[in-house]
């Protein structure tokens, strides 16, 4: 809420109506995948990629890899498959200064800024 006062933004807060519908929760994976599972977003459950449900990696050849194993196991595996989300604000802002020089202000965890950051913040090359 951002007001000029804190007295109007109470007032807003007052005449806003929220309506959250409650959904059953689904917190097995095998569970969410199936057709009739709650949906987290409209097109499904299960993140497509490239018309898949799963990432393709081509690192060697199978098939060598297979044939020169001195065992293969066939199992199951479950692994966390999500990233991380930063909640800090991502930006970064460039100021031409009057000297012809280029003032780079961004948040960032480093003390240096490297010159590389900034190439691909810039998109030069």
């Amino acid at each position: 809420m951002a007001a000029e006062t804190e007295e109007i933004a109470k007032e807003a807060l007052d005449l806003i109506d929220l309506n959250i519908d409650s959904e059953t929760p689904v917190f097995d994976p095998l569970e969410a995948m199936k057709p009739e599972a709650p949906k987290v977003r409209p097109e499904g459950n299960i993140l497509m990629i490239a018309n898949r449900p799963y990432r393709l990696v081509y690192n060697g050849d199978v098939e060598k890899g297979f044939a020169e194993a001195d065992e293969i196991v066939e199992e199951e595996y479950f692994f966390c498959s999500q990233k991380h989300v930063a909640m800090e604000t991502q930006v970064s802002l460039a100021v031409p200064e009057a000297d012809s020089r280029l003032s780079i202000y961004t948040v960032s965890p480093r003390v240096v800024f490297s010159p590389k950051t900034a190439t691909v913040d810039t998109g030069s090359r």
